[in-house]
């Protein structure tokens, strides 16, 4: 369980951002699907 507040933080930082899409775009790259 997370207060609103704390899950609301992470949401409206840009780093949570940046890192979904640093992730997705490592898992998507054509090397993992050799």
């Amino acid at each position: 369980f997370m207060p609103v507040w704390l899950k609301w933080g992470f949401w409206i930082s840009p780093l949570t951002y940046a890192q979904i899409g640093i992730s997705g775009n490592e898992f998507l790259a054509p090397r993992w699907r050799e």
